[in-house]
């Protein structure tokens, strides 16, 4: 029985989506990334097949942010229909 991933596949995302707010999209490299989990690059890819993989999961939770602002906004009532 393989062991348990040390981080899931959710950590993983919002870890490099803080690491992209902090310091950018060209510092979301695998290296940077294990450093701020703590942990070498392999359960990164453990979860990810790749880094073009992880990179579009954090676009789309990037994605989902702004969606989420826009509704916000439109329902605050400060924007006749």
């Amino acid at each position: 029985m393989p062991p348990k991933p040390k981080h899931t596949r959710k950590e993983i995302v919002e870890t490099a989506f803080e690491l992209v707010r902090e310091k950018g999209a060209d510092f979301l490299t695998a290296r940077e990334l294990a450093e701020k989990l703590s942990t070498s690059p392999r359960p990164i890819f453990t979860a990810f097949e790749s880094m073009e993989e992880l990179k579009s999961a954090v676009i789309l939770k990037c994605s989902e942010l702004y969606l989420s602002f826009c509704e916000e906004e439109k329902n605050s009532g400060k924007y006749p229909e």
